[in-house]
């Protein structure tokens, strides 16, 4: 902090007292008005500002400067009177706290306007050019917007701050955002007005205090329409119809059942020509004959049951394939053609 010459301020001579602002006024017990100002303090709020005056008054009479000024700022937080913003411009000059003096007793003027007396006033106004001439004037802008900003770590707003009186001297200012941190000292003469840049490393896009709108919804597009087919084309994959398949399936169970009892037709024919070849007796004669004629008779059934099934499925077959295959029949030829 910066360091107090030997001329002290021109009320120097009535520090050795404590301010000397009357208490503020006690509310009247009776009703109050109904154009009354709602924010105006209750008679509790009242009594409380007047004990932290009192407290305020003896620690400054004790010399403690510290805990008069929090006594007298409680009480002007509870009981708001422009009166005890002087007892408080008064302590901040005895704590050298020059920029929070000179705040302070410029509000206690323009809030007292034609009540503060003319003596006090004059002497005010006497004091004002000492305290500017012992504070400075600071901007501080930073990469981001809305870092937090802290003069020897006490907060005094986010980026950018603008035209900030603090005292003179050497300071560390120091930025926060979202658990990033950055410090700078600055020695500041009194009178003077900078302008300081900090860098919050990390950082490399503006960030504002502002509420993100949340992204619009997707743009969901209909799947797009098959291409359309060419005449003469149809898909290299298309499904076998299920008729024809049970179809051909049918005819070629048939076609193997004709087989199996073919052969056993044959195997009866050789054996009843065996019987036949050698004495026999007519009953055995009989039963030869009779099995060589069933199993042959079941031969001749299953292969009308193969044609029919198989003229089935080639039905369907070029039932399936369209136009493109054709049954041709004639005196000497029977057969299927097309293109594939």
């Amino acid at each position: 902090m910066a360091v107090v010459a030997a001329a002290m301020l021109t009320s120097a001579s009535a520090r050795a007292q404590p301010p000397d602002a009357p208490p503020v006024e006690p509310v009247a017990d009776e009703g109050a008005p109904e154009d009354a100002d709602p924010r105006a303090p209750t008679p509790e709020a009242v009594e409380a500002a007047r004990q932290h005056y009192r407290r305020g008054t003896t620690l400054y009479q004790e010399g403690d400067y510290k805990l008069a000024l929090i006594e007298f700022e409680k009480a002007y937080q509870k009981a708001p009177n422009y009166r005890v913003l002087y007892n408080i411009g008064q302590v901040n000059i005895q704590l050298n706290n020059y920029a929070a003096a000179l705040s302070t007793l410029t509000r206690y003027l323009a809030e007292g306007k034609d009540e503060v007396p003319e003596d006090r006033r004059a002497a005010i106004e006497a004091e004002l050019p000492q305290l500017r001439a012992r504070t400075a004037t600071i901007t501080i802008t930073s990469n981001v917007l809305g870092a937090e900003v802290l003069i020897d770590g006490v907060p005094c707003g986010w980026t950018p701050v603008e035209d900030l009186v603090i005292d003179a001297g050497a300071h560390n200012i120091t930025l926060n955002l979202e658990g990033r941190s950055t410090s700078e000292y600055v020695t500041l003469a009194g009178g003077e007005t900078q302008v300081l840049e900090v860098a919050l490393r990390g950082v490399s896009e503006p960030a504002p205090r502002v509420v993100v709108p949340p992204p619009p919804a997707p743009v969901v597009l209909p799947p797009p329409s098959p291409p359309p087919l060419v005449k003469d084309e149809r898909p290299v994959e298309s499904p076998v119809p299920v008729g024809m398949i049970v179809g051909w399936s049918v005819t070629g169970s048939l076609v193997a059942a004709m087989i199996g009892t073919g052969v056993k037709a044959l195997g009866a024919q050789q054996a009843l020509a065996e019987v036949r070849d050698r004495e026999t007796t007519n009953a055995e004669l009989d039963a030869a004959s009779a099995r060589a004629v069933r199993w042959s008779v079941a031969t001749d059934v299953l292969l009308g049951a193969s044609l029919v099934a198989a003229g089935v499925s080639i039905y369907l077959s070029i039932d399936a394939v369209g136009d493109d295959v054709a049954l041709r029949l004639g005196p000497s030829q029977l057969g299927l053609s097309g293109r594939f």
